[in-house]
């Protein structure tokens, strides 16, 4: 059923060229009205770091594996300037900047924010375990911010994970993967997914 729905009715509201703010406060009160997907609780903690700018703020934000993530849309309406970042080249028009790249090779320059919202858990370890393409992808996040910038990392936890192809996480896991660089300066976790404010110190 949740296949079904997904195939049939988000997928291709995703799609939709027109309204984009209207439709990610549409699938954001569906999604919590009715239990059907957490994307919303994600949503929330970033969300909270990323207020409605003032005047002539300019604040930069890269939105590592933006795909067609409706969020970007609530993100330029409350005036940042958006970078998009995916594997995938897009087939409808970006609300900000767009670049086709893979953070594990790539990084961004001078961003107040980087946003990476249940992204981590896609990017391989080829089932070695040994977490050498996160730890490379998590780097390369990091290298994107001003120093003081911060990574708002969302993923699931190893519980939530299980049953599923992509990855799981523990706090511990991330910690040990991070640079030197960067510090992790709030976790929690929403309904099986990790949430992490992490800031580069340098």
């Amino acid at each position: 059923m949740k296949k079904l729905i997904a195939d049939h009715i988000v997928k291709p509201f995703k799609r939709f060229p027109y309204f984009g703010r209207f439709r990610f406060w549409l699938l954001y009160w569906a999604y919590r009205i009715t239990g059907w997907h957490i994307r919303n609780k994600e949503w929330d903690f970033v969300l909270e770091y990323l207020p409605k700018l003032h005047g002539d703020q300019k604040v930069r934000v890269l939105d590592v594996g933006c795909s067609r993530n409706l969020f970007c849309h609530e993100i330029v309406a409350r005036g940042y300037e958006l970078t998009g970042m995916d594997i995938e080249v897009l087939d409808f028009k970006y609300p900000g900047e767009f670049r086709s790249e893979d953070i594990r090779y790539n990084r961004g320059f001078n961003y107040d924010f980087v946003t990476c919202i249940s992204v981590f858990e896609h990017i391989s370890d080829d089932g070695k375990g040994d977490y050498k393409q996160q730890s490379e992808a998590l780097k390369n996040m990091i290298c994107s911010l001003k120093p003081g910038g911060r990574l708002l990392l969302t993923t699931p936890t190893k519980e939530f994970s299980i049953g599923h192809i992509w990855h799981g996480f523990t706090y511990s896991t991330i910690e040990n993967i991070l640079p030197e660089n960067a510090i992790i300066i709030e976790y929690t976790e929403k309904a099986g997914q990790i949430c992490m404010s992490i800031t580069r110190l340098y």
